[in-house]
């Protein structure tokens, strides 16, 4: 029975449908309780980043500070923003992957990555495509992304604003590149992987710079040991490891030549990289480099490849300056601007180093793409430069020495003989490349007259192998040039090293060798007598005379030794040469003492004092520590005291670091002796103290004292 709508009104019940209905309808008098079941839609978390390396070593330091950072962010209405910036192929990639990883836990709504390299065309990068793929990555509808096509950065700012988001950015060259990509949220970290310092970062984001440096040859060997799968090779692949920088790229490299099955063994891969010609494409890293210096303007471009032209690792704006054919404060500029690309390194005010492999790379560059008559033309610059240099050094500090080779006296850089010291302690490795460059390049006059003036430092240092190395070049030039003088010269001080060798073998046990050693030196210093007698010079023939009094008294031959030098005072006295004279007298005086005559050498050596000129404070040095031994050998202490303090006082003016540890080991020898057993050990300490610092020939000694560590 149907019912009216008069009966529905009566009761207050209303069940209509009005307008046109579309599909089905249900009508119904009543309706009770109602529950909708739906599916909460799926929360999107976007987890993009690429996976951290399956292997990683320390850089312990810098996660732990990678994880304060973190940690310690202040609500600021930014964004916090990492910079991790280092060398090419250092592993800065691989840093931010993994210290992601470990302190991402704190952004729950998604990791996010971008590559600016997969985005770059002709060094400009394609900022929208960037902020495409990252809105996709976000779950942002590809409708929604194309109907604010016009204005994808607000698009994305809409989408990040208050996310907690962590987003690493690779491969970023510049800050406008960057900024753009920013999320809109305080809750955000951006860690930027950079190519270069990115100084605008940090001056407008207030990025932090965490700089990713080479490892240690220990932990690159450790790095290498693992991907290898090496075993019981500790100090072989440590060497590998420093051939490679420390580089985790070119680590790789080695690890895959080395895994189990491949062809190099470790002794075969080490032998590889000894030859510099041929480690960088041994280590398949070029591009790595290449890919730096594609960036960099075509001036800067030229100055990196002229830089390959120095050798060893450190960079003086002095030096950059000359071989670049610019002033020093130029290539102090350009020096910065090579560190902030990381193509070279800062260390402190004014220094900067690099690392072989770069070097290697710059050399390469200049080689291929510059003439070769300038690049000769630039090293023989830097020879000459190098000469005069060293030439102004040898005047600080031997005083008058007399000298073969001609050279510019009022050239003088140095403020006093401290400072002329250090800069030869310093170039020193520089110098001798400069010697062996002018030798390949049969530049045979500068090899001989570099090679004189650097001779009181190969005396001093007693590196035995380069001293010989230097010398024998300097003998091969010298014949070429046909210089009888220069010759004799050369074959005498290489006498010396020979003679000098074999006396600190024979101290070890090792008399087999050193008289090995005794007879070439006794050929090189007849071939050196005849020299000098066809040279006709006076001070060569005095010289030479020297070396033999010394090599006379080796042999025992005293009376020997002292006619050959009555003959050179002779000499020396007829050419009015006041040092010459007092040097005579000084090896007489050191020959006497050394054959248990001490109380002779005293007044000989004191005459030796009085004859040598005011101004050669260095040779007055050496005269007083050895009257100081031979008063020590009398038990004359309080003198020998006396002498022994001045020496010190007077090396440490001089910045003679290798006279100065002489002279403190001669004090502690005498407060032993006087049984002041704590002042010995204290003078001691110093004097291994500043053989550490100067890379000194006694350092061994000391040590061996001090139990081989000195600790």
């Amino acid at each position: 029975m149907s019912r009216s709508a008069d009966d529905e009104r009566r009761e207050g019940t209303h069940n209509r449908l009005g307008g046109q209905v579309g599909g089905s309808a249900v009508q119904a008098r009543d309706i009770g309780q109602v529950t909708i079941n739906s599916a909460a839609p799926e929360r999107f978390v976007p987890h993009l980043l690429p996976l951290p390396p399956a292997h990683f070593i320390n850089q312990r330091a810098l996660l732990d500070r990678f994880g304060a950072l973190v940690a310690q962010r202040r609500d600021g209405g930014r964004p916090l923003v990492l910079l991790v910036s280092g060398a090419q192929g250092v592993g800065k990639t691989g840093f931010a992957l993994r210290a992601a990883d470990d302190f991402g836990g704190g952004f729950p709504d998604g990791r996010l990555y971008a590559d600016l390299a997969e985005h770059r065309l002709g060094g400009a990068v394609d900022v929208l495509g960037v902020l495409r793929r990252l809105l996709r990555g976000l779950a942002v509808p590809a409708e929604r992304i194309d109907a604010w096509s016009d204005d994808l950065v607000g698009l994305y700012r809409t989408v990040t604003h208050g996310r907690r988001l962590l987003l690493v950015i690779d491969n970023a060259e510049q800050y406008p590149d960057v900024k753009w990509l920013l999320p809109s949220s305080p809750h955000a970290l951006v860690v930027v992987v950079g190519r270069t310092r990115l100084a605008e970062l940090v001056s407008e984001e207030a990025a932090v710079p965490l700089v990713v440096a080479p490892l240690t040859p220990a932990d690159g060997g450790e790095l290498l040991a693992r991907m290898a799968d090496l075993h019981g090779v500790g100090d072989e692949v440590e060497r590998l490891a420093e051939l490679c920088g420390g580089l985790p790229v070119a680590l790789r490299s080695c690890a895959s030549r080395l895994r189990r099955g491949s062809r190099d063994t470790v002794a075969e891969l080490l032998a590889l990289l000894a030859d510099e010609r041929r480690r960088l494409g041994a280590l398949s890293i070029d591009a790595v480099f290449d890919a730096a210096y594609a960036d960099l303007a075509p001036p800067l471009a030229r100055f990196y490849r002229r830089l390959g032209l120095l050798a060893g690792k450190r960079l003086e704006p002095e030096t950059a300056g000359v071989i670049a054919g610019t002033t020093a404060d130029e290539a102090r500029g350009l020096l910065r601007r090579l560190a902030d690309a990381y193509l070279v390194e800062a260390d402190g005010d004014d220094r900067w180093y690099w690392h072989d492999l770069r070097r290697l790379h710059a050399r390469q560059r200049g080689e291929a793409e510059d003439p070769v008559a300038e690049r000769d033309a630039a090293e023989r610059e830097l020879v000459r430069w190098y000469l005069d240099r060293a030439a102004a050094v040898d005047r600080l500090v031997s005083g008058g020495r007399w000298r073969l080779g001609g050279h510019d006296d009022s050239v003088q850089p140095f403020a006093g003989a401290a400072e002329a010291s250090a800069w030869i302690d310093a170039e020193l490795p520089q110098l001798e490349q400069a010697v062996r460059t002018a030798h390949r390049h049969g530049w045979h006059e500068l090899v001989w007259r570099l090679v004189e003036v650097l001779w009181p430092v190969y005396h001093a240092r007693k590196n035995y192998t380069t001293w010989i190395e230097a010398h024998e070049l300097a003998v091969d030039s010298a014949r070429r040039c046909g210089h009888d003088g220069a010759l004799a010269r050369m074959l005498n001080q290489l006498t010396r090293a020979y003679h000098e060798q074999a006396a600190t073998l024979r101290t070890r046990g090792r008399g087999e060798r050193a008289a090995a050693l005794l007879e070439q030196a006794g050929g090189y210093l007849a071939e050196a007598r005849s020299a000098a007698d066809r040279s006709g010079g006076p001070h060569v023939r005095a010289a030479v005379l020297d070396t033999l009094a010394l090599v006379r008294g080796a042999h025992g031959d005293l009376p020997g030794a002292l006619a050959a030098l009555d003959e050179s005072e002779a000499l020396y006295t007829g050419l009015g040469d006041r040092r010459g004279v007092a040097f005579a007298r000084y090896e007489r005086g050191k020959l006497l003492a050394e054959h248990g005559r001490a109380a002779e050498a005293i007044p000989v050596l004191d005459s030796a004092l009085d004859a040598l000129p005011s101004g050669d404070r260095s040779a007055a040095c050496r005269f007083r520590l050895r009257r100081a031994e031979a008063r020590r050998a009398l038990g004359e202490l309080d003198a020998a005291e006396y002498d022994a303090g001045a020496a010190r006082a007077a090396a440490q003016g001089l910045g003679r670091r290798e006279l100065e540890v002489t002279a403190l080991r001669l004090l502690g020898a005498i407060a032993a002796e006087r049984g002041d057993a704590p002042a010995a050990e204290r003078y001691l300490r110093e004097a291994l103290a500043v053989a550490e610092a100067a890379g000194s020939p006694q350092l061994q000694q000391l040590r061996d004292h001090f139990g081989g560590s000195g600790a």
